[in-house]
């Protein structure tokens, strides 16, 4: 899915607040020891780097260390989302998985429908913002997550 950093705070300060979950940043590489070190969203969201963000129902407690071991191996129910980078040039791919009100949030956020710059095919499976969109018609490249430039198609609405 594609959906750019201010949709991503917006949505997470409205899960906090409407579903009670908590936020966690956790590491995506061993070495990666900035991980965990902020409770500022809107700082950490500004930071241009990939992000893994974990969500968990409360009460949690503070002591909980969220890393790797945590993220692949918990019996903790949680939720994720993978931010994608975000430039002036670029917006790469998110995303998402975990607790299905989270996921059907998502789904009344977005639209559905992509394809590779210069191709037919398109990925009716794929997930935009309006915000992603209007960066895409701005001129920013959207990047899947294998670095292919995409196109952003909104496919109608099924009655």
């Amino acid at each position: 899915m594609h959906v750019t950093r201010g949709e991503v705070f917006s949505w997470i300060t409205e899960w906090v607040e409407d579903f009670g979950v908590e936020w966690r940043e956790c590491p995506q590489t061993i070495s990666d020891k900035k991980a965990g070190l902020t409770s500022d969203l809107k700082a950490l969201l500004e930071e241009d780097r990939d992000l893994r963000l974990v969500f968990l129902e409360k009460p949690v407690p503070k002591s909980l260390v969220v890393d790797l071991d945590f993220f692949y191996n918990s019996n903790v129910d949680r939720s994720y989302i993978d931010v994608g980078r975000q430039s002036r040039k670029r917006l790469k791919e998110s995303a998402f998985g975990g607790f299905l009100r989270l996921e059907k949030y998502i789904k009344r956020k977005t639209k559905i429908g992509a394809r590779l710059k210069g191709s037919e095919n398109v990925r009716r499976y794929h997930r935009f913002t309006d915000g992603a969109q209007q960066l895409w018609e701005s001129g920013v490249k959207i990047i899947d997550l294998v670095d292919d430039e995409l196109e952003l198609i909104a496919e109608p609405k099924k009655l």
